[in-house]
């Protein structure tokens, strides 16, 4: 994982460390908290949708930072408004995370009383008040995952479809002339002793659609480094980026990765922290920032591709249709979600919550 940085920045570092994918839901929080992630202590929090697990985090962040701490913050992939996670560095101290424990991304302490401590807020529930509304529990429940099932089938297809499309363009690419844009992009930066490779991702698809963060873009303007933009042409865009990486590792360097919402086996951001470099796969937008672009249309056979053309558009287009079928699925997903957040959040006792968190935030730091 990525060492503490000289200085900290005034800005909040978004990030997303799981994802709805085409393969179903990725986690990358072992990654993140677990073994070989420089986390010394870890708060693994478990409670219901709705019983302020996402606020407390936050508490606890906001915290840390007012202490000089670098807080990075991962966001729930289904619901962008909630936090999943907090990693809080500082020099001279214990690294320290908090996260949700709870499903999809069950976390099991394997060093309980030691690394981990679990943080119960089941205890400032009226369980009572709950059991009378068990079956609508039980009813939201199931159509929550009854829509999630059919999200799902949608990026599976999508990325069926996505698939197929890579398989027709592959022999369109210019390899040689890539892999050399790649050694050439990367030609000022300096080799390192040791690979590292920091899962960091920009982008989600959830409850409330399409939702992007720019961190990469932020932290590399705050480093004075730059940002490099890769116009996305039939994926040539991921084939840039996957080439990129390929040369990172030759030369050792450290690297944030961003991996694509629904495809996960492609990158589409890359952050080098030594450096500030960055690098984001986009599609064209006039009104973002004039930022030096990378087009790739040249890196292409412009003949053999042209024989496949209109496959490759039709495949795009069922791709897009696909995506966004998933995206309709998943906010049906988010209307159940939300009504049982209400339900839970209307048994609970906040006010012994709030005394609750602060002991807590009091004991975290003043350990």
């Amino acid at each position: 994982m990525s060492s503490y940085p000289k200085e900290v920045p005034r800005f909040e570092r978004r990030f997303f460390a799981a994802a709805n994918t085409s393969a179903g839901f990725k986690s990358d929080y072992p990654l993140c908290f677990g073994e070989g992630s420089g986390i010394e202590r870890l708060y693994v929090i478990k409670g219901g949708p709705g019983t302020g697990k996402s606020h407390l985090m936050r508490r606890i962040g906001r915290s840390a930072e007012a202490l000089g701490y670098l807080v990075t913050y991962y966001y729930c992939s289904s619901d962008p408004a909630s936090l999943d996670g907090v990693r809080m560095e500082a020099n001279g101290k214990p690294c320290i995370g908090v996260l949700d424990g709870t499903a999809p991304h069950v976390w099991e302490p394997l060093q309980p009383g030691v690394k981990e401590e679990l943080v119960n807020l089941g205890e400032f529930w009226n369980s009572r008040r709950l059991r009378e509304h068990s079956r609508e529990i039980k009813d939201l429940s199931r159509e929550k995952s009854r829509y999630y099932h059919m999200a799902y089938g949608y990026l599976h297809a999508c990325g069926e479809v996505t698939a197929i499309v890579d398989t027709l363009v592959a022999p369109c690419v210019l390899d040689k002339k890539l892999t050399s844009l790649a050694g050439r992009l990367l030609k000022s930066q300096p080799s390192g002793i040791c690979f590292s490779e920091t899962p960091a991702h920009r982008a989600c698809i959830g409850m409330t659609g399409r939702q992007s963060f720019d961190t990469y873009e932020k932290m590399a303007e705050a480093a004075g480094g730059e940002v490099l933009e890769i116009d996305e042409c039939y994926g040539l865009g991921y084939e840039l980026t996957s080439r990129l990486y390929r040369t990172s590792r030759e030369k050792r360097l450290r690297i944030y990765v961003s991996r694509h919402p629904i495809h996960s086996h492609k990158i589409d951001g890359l952050y080098y922290p030594d450096t500030g470099l960055c690098f984001s796969v986009c599609q064209h937008d006039p009104s973002a920032p004039l930022r030096r672009r990378i087009l790739l249309q040249r890196y292409l056979n412009k003949p053999l591709f042209k024989s496949i053309r209109g496959e490759v558009r039709h495949g795009i287009k069922l791709a897009e249709e696909m995506t966004e079928g998933a995206c309709r699925a998943l906010r049906s997903a988010g209307t159940a979600h939300f009504a049982l957040e209400d339900l839970y959040a209307s048994s609970m006792d906040f006010n012994a919550k709030e005394k609750h968190d602060a002991a807590l935030c009091e004991r975290i730091f003043g350990e």
